[in-house]
């Protein structure tokens, strides 16, 4: 009706153009009457006729469509006062609000922005054709959601001001359940194992949560790329979706859903060759070839193969290189010949780097994580690992680097590197709890990308039941050039170990440590340094072990240590918190050297690995071990104050921290030099989450210990096991990690804790 009515308003407004003019006539001045909101300037802006022009009354309908044009107005009707063009409009009102009501499915947010785009927001003129697709749009929204039952109502209200609120209610109804999925045509595969592979079901246990028994557009697109992809990958060249049929019933609540397929032959792999221009030797290329001839057709490792190909390739500069795979039948037989084609393009040159996002951290500290530079040969293997580089920093939750041809050349390249920063710095103070050291009170602050330098210092003190410790450190990533990095810290801390369920003593601690890191590869640094401490041992004879009163007897209470500091390190993680793939190795030596109070060495190495697996679905695996002892004229053992412990959060979860291991002759934890740590991890997506990368869940199985060789201590000497459920958070306080563990084989004497929780570590 709306429609028409314009129609009519403009034909009327043709019709008296027509007969307030004269043929012809020189405009001396314009005039535009109606207007209320719309500012004079943008009528001028969309007219055709300027002063000065001479206007002809059948240039009237143009005039006139050339300014509905521009959606501001209702009508338009053009008049004569002299030599004075008039132009008398009416004005389209203005939405004055939107509201919307009656939608869970999708977020309000999401709503309003879709009409935004579509030319309908607060504020701007109201168009009712507009709203009638946009009511539509809203539909086919929910349809693809399986809601067909949807219904809305929209209702527009007229305002002051020649203004309009719209309202829209929103009945979602209940989502279309799937009641049968048949799939027609398979033989080499049973019905069920190929329901198994894709991701719509029917009803379930689950289902009220996964959501996947809820018909949804989409989600039947992916299942018949994955049934066609499930295939392919087992030699099913041939294989093709013959038809998909929806049925719905009448009253729009059940789905049911029928797949046709073709499978065809299943083919083997006959003979594989590579043509074209291939850059790097044919030998080279073909070892990163992932199936062999008479193998079964696998369409996944073929493309593989052309990618690493291609990958390869573009690392001597041919950044654009393509190899594209073509399967080709060997006629009347189930064999094909696959043939790769190289087409390398042209090497292509890195022209300049341009570095977006980062407000506080400065470009050079972006640059020195590049292994790309300016002016080289653009390497794919180079612009990858740089944007690795830059998540392992921790500076920056997310990193890209792009590259973007240069107009004009065909072998120039632009490398835009876009960061996301992390907050780095860190200033804490308060009180606190925690299961070991009860009430806590801390201080301090921290900045891991000071000023945007790169550099990181640290401040911090903190008081509990157990300790009391005040720490000062820096550390400079590139003292040098060449990524030498420099690290110092010092240290003061009062320890009472009875309060940290260990023998009862107590240790003073002062001391520092200058750490030098030098890169060996990319991915693999080594360091050395020096350090000092003076340890005070102090114990009450009476409530003391023997095996601490013996040991202060034989050397006294105070401990000078002069020691030498080394370590070796490789990191392929793709991410410095919370990495989805890749794999680190740290092996870290400490020697007390001659001139020392007492000589000893200690060797740890730890071992982690992240491997994805399906989805958002990953493994972790980690090992801890530990070795020390005494050498010269000693005793041969190592100090007991320095014993490693097990049990706790990163260690053995379900067992109270520090308790396993040798007992001392109260039967008090007294640690060992030995240390013997595993874990299993399997990482999932945690659940109402989304996409939420500052939150980890994850199933665990723990196992290990602490041994010794000391005679003298009590030491069942058997591996504990625990299992259970971890979660760790990136909050706005600080790294927050809970733990569920469950002991799986504990002994008399274990002591338990299945809740355990820590604050300021992930592990």
């Amino acid at each position: 009706m709306l429609r028409n009515l314009s129609r009519i308003l403009l034909a009327l407004g043709f019709f008296f153009s027509a007969c307030c003019f004269a043929d012809t006539f020189v405009v001396k001045d314009i005039k535009v009457e109606g207007l209320e909101r719309i500012d004079v300037g943008t009528v001028y802006n969309d007219l055709p006729i300027k002063v000065g022009d001479t206007f002809d009354t059948n240039e009237a309908p143009d005039v006139i469509r050339t300014l509905y044009r521009s959606g501001f107005f209702s009508d338009i009707s053009l008049g004569r006062e002299g030599d004075i063009l008039v132009v008398n409009v009416v004005e389209r009102p203005a939405i004055g609000y939107i509201k919307v009501s009656g939608n869970n499915d999708i977020e309000t947010e999401d709503l309003l922005e879709a009409l935004n785009n579509l030319g309908i927001a607060e504020g701007r003129t109201y168009d009712p054709s507009v709203l009638e697709r946009v009511e539509l749009e809203m539909e086919q929204q929910y349809y693809s959601r399986g809601k067909y039952g949807i219904t809305i109502t929209t209702t527009v209200t007229n305002l002051e001001r020649n203004r309009v609120g719209i309202d829209i209610v929103i009945a979602e109804g209940t989502a279309a359940k799937i009641r049968q999925i048949n799939i027609i045509g398979n033989t080499a595969f049973s019905e069920d194992e190929l329901l198994d592979q894709i991701e719509s079901t029917t009803p379930g246990w689950f289902t009220w949560y996964s959501g996947t028994d809820q018909y949804s557009k989409e989600r039947l697109q992916g299942d018949l790329e994955t049934l066609s992809s499930y295939y392919f990958d087992r030699g099913y060249l041939n294989f093709a979706i013959e038809s998909t049929q929806v049925a719905i019933t009448p009253d729009k609540k059940d789905i049911y859903i029928t797949i046709s397929i073709y499978e065809g032959e299943q083919y083997f792999i006959d003979d594989i060759t590579i043509v074209g221009d291939t850059i790097v030797s044919e030998e080279e290329l073909r070892k990163f070839i992932l199936v062999k001839p008479g193998e079964l057709f696998n369409r996944r490792l073929i493309t593989e193969s052309a990618n690493a190909m291609a990958n390869r390739i573009g690392n001597d500069g041919y950044t654009f290189a393509k190899v594209n795979p073509v399967p080709q039948p060997v006629d009347d037989t189930n064999k094909v010949n696959i043939t790769f084609f190289v087409d390398p393009g042209k090497r292509v040159y890195v022209r300049r780097i341009n570095i977006y996002g980062n407000n506080s951290t400065r470009d050079e500290v972006i640059r020195q994580q590049l292994w790309q530079m300016e002016s080289a040969w653009a390497s794919t293997e180079l612009i990858q690992q740089s944007r690795s580089n830059l998540l392992r920093t921790g500076y920056f939750d997310e990193a890209t680097v792009d590259t973007v041809p240069v107009p004009g050349t065909v072998d120039q390249v632009d490398l835009d590197v876009e960061v996301m920063e992390r907050m780095s710095g860190r200033l804490t103070g308060g009180l606190g709890y925690s299961q070991v050291d009860n009430l806590i009170f801390n201080a301090g602050i921290q900045q891991n990308n000071f000023l945007g330098t790169g550099k990181s210092i640290g401040f911090d003190f903190q008081k509990s039941t157990g300790y009391t410790r005040y720490r000062a450190s820096y550390t400079d990533p590139f003292h040098t050039i060449d990524g030498v990095s420099r690290g110092v810290d010092v240290y003061y801390q009062q320890v009472d170990e009875n309060e940290l369920n260990i023998t009862n003593y107590t240790r003073d601690i002062l001391g520092g440590n200058l750490i030098y890191g030098i890169p060996l590869t990319p991915r693999q640094r080594l360091s050395g340094g020096v350090g000092y401490d003076n340890t005070l041992i102090k114990t009450n004879p009476d409530s003391a072990s023997e095996q601490v009163n013996e040991f202060v007897d034989e050397n006294g209470n105070r401990f000078n240590s002069y020691k030498l500091i080394g370590g070796w390190a490789y990191n392929s993680f793709d991410r410095a918190i919370f990495p989805d793939k890749g794999f680190a190795q740290n092996f870290n030596a400490e020697l007390a050297v001659p001139g020392s109070t007492l000589d000893y060495y200690k060797l740890r190495s730890l071992t982690q690995y992240y491997l994805p697996l399906f989805g958002e679905f990953i493994t972790s695996y980690r090992m801890d071990l530990g070795y020390g002892n005494g050498y010269g004229n000693d005793n041969g053992n190592l100090p007991f104050y320095l014993n490693y412990y097990a049990g706790g959060i990163g260690s053995l979860r379900g067992f109270l921290e520090n308790t396993l291991g040798p007992q001392d002759s109260l039967g008090d934890p007294i640690g060992g030099n030995i240390l013997t740590l595993g874990s299993f991890e399997l990482i999932f997506p945690t659940p109402f989450m989304g996409e939420n990368k500052s939150v980890r869940t994850s199933f665990f199985l723990d196992a290990g210990n602490v041994f010794t060789t000391e005679e003298n201590e009590t030491d069942d000497g058997g591996l504990r096991f625990s299992a259970g459920g971890n979660l760790q958070w990136l909050s706005p306080l600080g790294p927050l990690v809970f733990s569920l563990g469950f002991p799986l084989n504990e002994k008399e004497g274990d002591q338990i804790q299945i809740f355990q929780f820590t604050i300021g570590a992930v592990y």
